[in-house]
C-alpha cells in the first residue's frame, strides 16, 4: 500500500465501488471508504452538503449501507488494485469490534477508525482519552493491518487523545478538520 500520494478521504464519497474506481482512475493512490458501520444508516435529509470559506462542508450524518451489504465494493476495488482503507464506525467498543472483524475479512489495506464525525452520536469518543484508547485497543485487537484513528481538532487536549490512541503501540493518526 502507497502511503504517500493522493488519498480520497472518507466523506461523501466512497460508497459505491464505481465511484471510488473513476477517483483512482482520475489519480488516486489510495482510496478511504465512506465510513460503514454495523447496520445500514440513512443519515440527514438533504441538503447535506453546502460552501463554506471557499470549500465545501458536509453533514451527511454517516450514510451507509451497513458491513453487511459493503463486501462487494471492497472486493471490486481489491480485484482491480486498489488501495482500500475501510473505514468504520460503532456506536460502542462492541459494535465497532463486530464491524472490524467483519470488515477486515473483505481484505482491505488498512482500517479506519472513525472516532470524530461530528454529525452523529460518535462525536464525543475522541474528546475522551480513555474512550479512545478503549476504541482503538479493541479494532486492533482482532485486525492484522495498519489502523488509522480518525480524531478531531475540536478536543480540549487532542494531544492526549492522540497518545491514548497510540499508547498500545505506535500508529499513524489522522486529524479530521471537520
Amino acid at each position: 500500500m502507497k502511503v504517500e500520494g493522493y488519498w480520497l478521504a472518507s466523506g461523501i464519497l466512497g460508497v459505491t465501488g464505481s465511484v471510488m474506481q473513476r477517483v483512482r482512475d482520475a489519480g488516486a493512490d489510495a482510496i478511504v471508504t465512506k465510513s460503514i458501520g454495523w447496520i445500514p444508516r440513512k443519515g440527514h435529509s438533504g441538503p447535506v452538503l453546502t460552501t463554506s470559506h471557499g470549500g465545501l462542508l458536509n453533514a451527511v450524518g454517516l450514510t451507509n449501507p451497513g458491513i453487511d451489504m459493503f463486501e462487494s465494493e471492497v472486493v471490486a476495488l481489491k480485484e482491480a488494485g486498489v488501495s482500500v482503507v475501510l473505514s468504520i464506525f460503532g456506536s460502542s467498543v462492541e459494535e465497532v469490534t463486530k464491524v472490524a472483524e467483519k470488515g477486515i475479512s473483505y481484505g482491505p489495506d488498512a482500517i479506519e477508525l472513525n472516532l470524530s464525525c461530528p454529525h452523529a452520536e460518535i462525536a464525543q469518543i475522541a474528546h475522551n482519552p480513555e474512550l479512545t484508547f478503549e476504541y482503538v485497543s479493541a479494532v486492533k485487537d482482532v485486525v492484522n493491518c495498519k489502523v488509522f484513528a480518525k480524531l478531531t481538532p475540536n478536543a480540549s487536549d487532542y494531544v492526549s487523545v492522540g497518545k491514548a490512541a497510540e499508547r498500545q503501540e505506535p500508529m499513524p493518526l489522522w486529524l479530521s478538520i471537520l
